[in-house]
């Protein structure tokens, strides 16, 4: 019997972002070496996006950001109704003093009799085992400790997910649940899985981290409001304190996040490369006699800087743009609600005023398709990410690991890991909005020296953020979760 490899992506919801990107190459490689792919997507997913040959599962209620938990899972068989949904315990009133943390754990962890005598899913035989209680309490001490006791109603939500995926798809011990984007609910759902099965049946779950937990804005979240960190501390220390699984692996996409998961939780963490379908990306010199496409690809972010393109514009039109030497194309898709993107959405409508022979713009009002992406990328001379310093100091960016490998010269900030992942002489960086007018000028005016040495790395890296490289890391991986020989322990 095929060894499976289960997907779970939970904030893949539309053809927005990297989410899909990255779920279908690493599906494909998967497939490629003999497993058997399946993928789990959040409830708002169509399915009519993903490929035939895929099973997907469109049942997670909870996104990384815990945004859309009241969405109310489908009708797939095999599954069945939250059997908390009538008369359980809230957090309100363990806060209230209604209830112990003893008697909310036991709610959500023990199935009521008279369901558990209609039902034999991996739901409901988990729900009621014992042995998840004392991490469970632990999880909702922590929590407390740092007030975020809110968040484990979204940590069980998503491991009534969980355990319906695995019910449905069917595991055994050779099979591997990856996490391409986890958070720390998601930790602590495997880690009741793995108890659940024990060591010896239990399959190996991947974990990869993608989110920094330490470097934010410092005037927009000082330290002591960072509720994503504060939740991550929890779930670490709990996880710590009950005792790590070796069938739990964690990692991130990035040395600089690495290292700071490591200090966080004294766990060891690994780094994976950043999949995506490298052979759709068509690559050539530019045809002589036509401007210099400067390209910005992906959604409509005020962390990825989307805001500086119309005062960059207005600044180069004169000597670049109405000459002939320059013009731009914007993929413009804005993920709605805008009013979580402002800075973005006011932008739009200077963008829409310019002539379209000098800024094209693309993917207006809906995601592109992957082939359209694509093609943008392909079409493009450079690559711009004005991204926000503080949100990528350490953070990963796949449009700029694309835009190596097909070659093209790129402008990126020049503190974090976007300077240390751009080819010597690949490209220029920026340190504010006038530097980053500047850096646009220096590769326009300079592009064939820019070129060639981007030209020069396109295939080492190709080689190395290959899915089918992902694939063996996670299949052949080690002995699994460890913790650090002196660690540090969980930090402030």
């Amino acid at each position: 019997m095929r060894a499976k490899f289960l997907l779970l992506n939970n904030g893949l919801k539309d053809l927005l972002g990297h989410y899909y990107e990255s779920s279908i190459s690493v599906a494909e490689a998967a497939r490629a070496i003999g497993l058997l792919p399946a993928l789990a997507t959040h409830v708002s997913c169509p399915t009519d996006i993903l490929p035939e040959w895929i099973h997907a599962y469109p049942l997670f209620r909870v996104d990384h950001f815990g945004v859309d938990a009241a969405q109310v899972a489908p009708e797939i068989p095999g599954l069945r109704a939250d059997p908390y949904a009538q008369g359980r315990l809230t957090i309100e009133d363990v806060c209230s003093g209604k209830a112990t943390v003893e008697d909310y754990v036991r709610a959500h962890v023990e199935l009521p009799e008279s369901a558990a005598a209609t039902h034999s899913t991996l739901t409901d035989s988990s729900l009621q085992h014992p042995v998840e209680q004392t991490l469970s309490q632990e999880t909702v001490r922590a929590l407390t400790d740092v007030a975020c006791l809110a968040d484990i109603e979204l940590a069980m939500i998503f491991k009534q997910d969980l355990e319906r995926f695995l019910s449905l798809v069917g595991i055994s011990r050779a099979d591997h649940v990856f996490l391409p984007t986890a958070h720390g609910r998601d930790l602590l759902s495997a880690a009741l899985v793995v108890r659940r099965f024990g060591e010896e049946f239990a399959p190996t779950f991947h974990l990869e981290f993608r989110h920094s937990v330490f470097l934010a804005d410092p005037v927009a979240h000082p330290v002591q409001d960072r509720p994503y960190l504060a939740q991550h501390r929890a779930y670490f220390a709990a996880y710590a304190k009950a005792g790590p699984s070796a069938r739990i692996h964690l990692y991130t996409d990035t040395e600089e996040l690495a290292q700071e998961y490591r200090a966080l939780s004294g766990f060891h963490f690994e780094v994976l490369p950043i999949p995506f379908r490298s052979n759709s990306i068509l690559s050539g010199q530019r045809s002589a006699g036509h401007p210099l496409c400067f390209a910005y690809v992906g959604e409509a972010r005020d962390e990825k800087g989307f805001h500086w393109l119309p005062d960059a514009i207005d600044a180069l039109m004169p000597d670049y743009i109405i000459p002939g030497k320059m013009c731009f194309r914007i993929q413009t898709t804005l993920r709605q609600p805008a009013i979580h993107q402002p800075l973005s959405a006011n932008c739009l409508p200077r963008l829409l005023n310019y002539d379209p022979k000098h800024v094209n713009l693309v993917g207006l009002g809906s995601p592109l398709s992957m082939t359209d992406y694509y093609r943008t990328l392909s079409d493009s001379d450079v690559v711009l990410c004005p991204h926000h310093a503080y949100r990528y100091r350490n953070s990963s960016s796949g449009t700029l690991i694309e835009a190596i490998v097909a070659g093209k010269p790129t402008i990126v900030p020049i503190h974090g890991w976007m300077a240390r992942q751009q080819p010597p002489g690949a490209g220029e960086c920026f340190q504010d909005q006038r530097t980053f007018v500047e850096a646009i000028k220096r590769v326009c005016d300079n592009y064939e020296q820019y070129w060639r040495c981007a030209q020069a790395y396109r295939r080492m890296y190709r080689f190395h953020h290959a899915p089918e490289t992902l694939i063996r890391r996670l299949v052949g991986c080690g002995s699994g979760t460890r913790m650090k020989v002196g660690a540090p322990g969980l930090v402030a």
